[in-house]
């Protein structure tokens, strides 16, 4: 490289909206810099949108460890 290029790397991130749950989607990928912009790249494979976070299981039945009249503790 000469005294005269510059060599920049940016990550970036993107997010891509309306995509669907369980989809698989290809992504190519165009650079710009000062020189216009490049030839596109690929996604060597596809990538299966998921939600976010997964679903919680349903919670454990409660046990009764004290009640009356008026009260009830559960553990």
């Amino acid at each position: 490289m000469s005294k005269n290029e510059l060599l920049l790397a940016v990550e970036s991130n993107r997010t891509i909206k309306d995509l669907e749950t369980n989809n698989k989607y290809k992504f190519r990928i165009k650079a710009e810099n000062i020189y216009g912009i490049g030839e596109p790249l690929e996604t060597t494979s596809s990538i299966t949108v998921k939600p976010s976070y997964d679903a919680s299981d349903a919670p454990d039945t409660p046990k009764i460890t004290e009640y009356n009249a008026t009260y009830i503790k559960l553990k």
